[in-house]
């Protein structure tokens, strides 16, 4: 025996010792009975809409500030009819394993992901995940992210547009994150390491950020959830030009966000929920003292009917020290406001919806296009039709 049949068949060999061991080790950690057929669901989404800012005349955007940026991500475009956003993909699950692949286009990806390489673009979600034990599971890729009460799909949601803070903290996240539910679903913990705050490639910056989540029901009515992000600031950014400049943003900077919500089913017909979110990041590289920005919010949804409901949400985003919303006025970026929309779901996987919203600034920070001056208030209304090809 040559060494290199010598040295195949000890690899061999070791390989077998490993994989026999570890079989047996989840034999005796994974003692459950518990039994998933695999199954494969093919996901599919499409949000249209149109929608009218009153301070705009030909812009294609809305919410315009006066230093060119906007806080919108979602719903952007006014005065045309768009496609907020359009998922196609497949999910597969089983016992021990699950993994996703579903990708998108639209206008929010367009604005949302624009300081994302072109790969990236268009990766609504794709992850693999393995289960270790019972109700233990460890997943990795690129996936919804766990801070906020409000995604990307419009349905899903108690109100048509988002908040300024959903627009304002991460929709999606990559990297790697393990869960453990208790078995009475009451419980759920996960803990997080990222490629940064909402990023999937992340420029210029070796350093990992983290997260958590935890979820309490305590009864099947009631859902009580905390969330938090600490690691590095963002360190692209996109210019006044729509440019991807890599050296601007936080680069370097520590960032905290902490997340907490909660949503009550109160009856068949109304629905509320709360959400205060508050973030504190470093001031500079050589200041390590942190400035912070906070928003609560508060929501309600009441079913007039079975197929007719009201919705509407009352905000405050206060970020004075222009760290999420810079305006380079006084007092940055400071607004309150409030939401009304009418929801229409002729059947289950249709929803049509109209919503007003109005939102009123301590500096005069939107453009008023129609008389080229600056404005403390901001009113639009989006109309939306949006379906589940397939739930």
């Amino acid at each position: 025996m040559n060494k290199f049949e010598f040295g195949a068949r000890t690899i061999i060999l070791i390989a077998f010792i490993i994989c026999n061991s570890i079989n047996k080790i989840y034999a005796v950690v994974d003692s459950t009975n518990i039994h998933i057929p695999s199954k494969i669901s093919f996901v599919g989404y499409v949000d249209a809409y149109y929608a009218y800012d009153l301070n705009q005349s030909s812009n294609i955007q809305r919410g315009i500030l006066a230093n060119g940026n906007t806080p919108f991500y979602s719903h952007t475009n006014q005065n045309q009819i768009s496609i907020n956003n359009a998922l196609l993909g497949a999910r597969y699950t089983s016992d021990r394993l699950r993994a996703a692949v579903v990708l998108q286009t639209g206008t929010y990806v367009q604005r949302n992901y624009a300081a994302e390489p072109d790969y990236a673009k268009y990766i609504y979600e794709t992850y693999v995940g393995v289960r270790l034990a019972k109700n233990l599971w460890i997943d990795a890729g690129v996936f919804t992210s766990h801070i906020g009460l409000e995604s990307a799909v419009s349905m899903d949601n108690m109100v048509l547009t988002r908040s300024l803070c959903a627009e304002n903290s991460p929709y999606y996240l990559s990297g790697a994150k393990i869960t453990w539910e208790t078995n009475n679903k009451k419980w759920l913990f996960s803990g997080l390491i990222l490629n940064g705050w909402q990023t999937i490639q992340a420029y210029q910056r070796p350093q990992k950020a983290f997260g958590s989540q935890i979820q309490f029901k305590p009864t099947d009515k009631i859902l009580l959830n905390s969330s938090t992000y600490f690691g590095p600031a963002p360190t692209a950014s996109i210019d006044a030009n729509g440019d991807l400049n890599t050296a601007k943003g936080g680069d370097y900077l520590f960032r905290f966000f902490h997340n907490l919500y909660g949503t009550w089913q109160v009856s068949d017909r109304l629905s509320l929920a709360g959400s205060f979110d508050i973030g504190f990041q470093q001031i500079s590289t050589s200041d390590k003292n942190m400035n912070p920005w906070y928003t609560p919010i508060v929501y309600g949804k009441y079913y007039i009917t079975p197929k007719v409901a009201l919705s509407g949400r009352v905000e405050y985003y206060n970020d004075k020290y222009g760290i999420i919303i810079p305006t380079g006025t006084a007092n940055n970026f400071q607004a309150s406001g409030f939401s009304l929309g009418i929801d229409y779901s002729p059947f289950d996987l249709v929803m049509l919806r109209l919503e007003g919203r109005t939102l009123h600034t301590t500096d005069a920070v939107f453009v008023n296009q129609s008389n080229g001056s600056l404005s403390n208030n901001c009113t639009w209304f989006t109309a939306s039709i949006a379906a589940y090809l397939k739930k």
